[in-house]
């Protein structure tokens, strides 16, 4: 079994969305060693060359003028398979942050994920040119900002949502998440929804039809970490959110996010991020309306915790 890894993204509070821009975005041609996912949805466009897109399940040729759709928690990997590594510009954003309930029900959707599980979409330049068409426009208007872009942004990518269901019987690629990683999307979806509560592991276990042992077991396989470890990563990142997005105190933020200390709020912190809940808002106080970047660095800097 490949071995999966998470990335729980930072996306800016008020507009949860960041557009990966220019030429730097390539993937590598080396056999992939693991796949990973997220907690937001991807769309990416090949820009250059052709790969091979891994699934848990499949895999599936890409090639430049592919549009690439993929749902939020779907494990996956991209690799070169020509001469010079593809490029690509990608887009990643959260529709229950960006349009509230009516993105997680689009999110949610059976046509979004498929009655028998979570699909990949492909979508060829040629077969579904308006589609391609409204990503360029995106990507645009995140390169020249101009006046209400972010209006522009948020209806387009809901416009897009709305296409990827209603065109995807013909471009689904299957199943592509485990059985062993679905039967832990219970759980997965509770702490992601209920982080700031106490959460009990027999409880998780039971919302997987698992006893404790084994769920903890299946966990740590899958996850590469422990539900204690998922859950504090999960609270930390939205800890971050509010720092830059609320005025609250941080004893505020540590109740609202799960901790029911300060200095467990710090320690948990300053784990996985290197620095202090207050070193942190000093160092990323611009990051707030930070939503595109040029360049792996500084993608590395700005949204993704360690």
């Amino acid at each position: 079994m490949i071995p999966l890894r998470y990335r729980h993204y930072h996306l800016p509070p008020d507009f949860p969305v960041i557009a990966f821009l220019g030429d730097q975005w390539t993937n590598p041609r080396e056999e992939i060693s693991f796949l990973h996912f997220h907690d937001c949805v991807e769309v990416g466009y090949c820009k250059k060359g052709s790969g091979i897109l891994h699934t848990a399940e499949h895999d599936v040729f890409y090639e430049a003028g592919d549009l690439c759709v993929i749902p939020a928690y779907t494990p996956h990997m991209m690799q070169s398979v020509c001469e010079e590594e593809s490029q690509w510009e990608y887009l990643f954003f959260q529709p229950g942050d960006m349009w509230g309930q009516l993105g997680k029900e689009l999110a949610e959707d059976q046509r979004f994920w498929g009655e028998q599980g979570w699909n990949t979409y492909l979508f060829s330049r040629e077969a579904y040119p308006q589609m391609y068409d409204l990503f360029q426009s995106l990507l645009r208007a995140f390169r020249q900002k101009p006046d209400l872009y972010k209006v522009t942004v948020r209806g387009g990518l809901l416009s897009l949502l709305a296409q990827v269901q209603r065109e995807k019987t013909g471009v689904a690629r299957g199943e592509t998440v485990p059985q062993h990683m679905k039967l832990l999307f219970p759980a997965l979806r509770y702490l992601d929804q209920w982080y700031g509560q106490k959460v009990e592991i027999s409880y998780l276990a039971s919302l997987c039809a698992l006893s404790p042992t084994h769920f903890r077991r299946l966990f740590r396989q899958v996850m590469q970490a422990s539900p204690l470890e998922y859950l504090n990563r999960i609270r930390v990142s939205m800890a971050c959110r509010r720092i830059l997005g609320t005025a609250k105190t941080m004893a505020e933020i540590a109740r609202e996010c799960g901790f029911p200390t300060v200095s467990g709020f710090h320690r948990a912190f300053q784990k996985y991020v290197g620095m202090t809940p207050t070193e942190w808002k000093q160092a990323y106080s611009d990051r707030a309306e930070h939503n595109a970047v040029s360049s792996p660095d500084d993608f590395d800097r700005s949204f993704l915790l360690p």
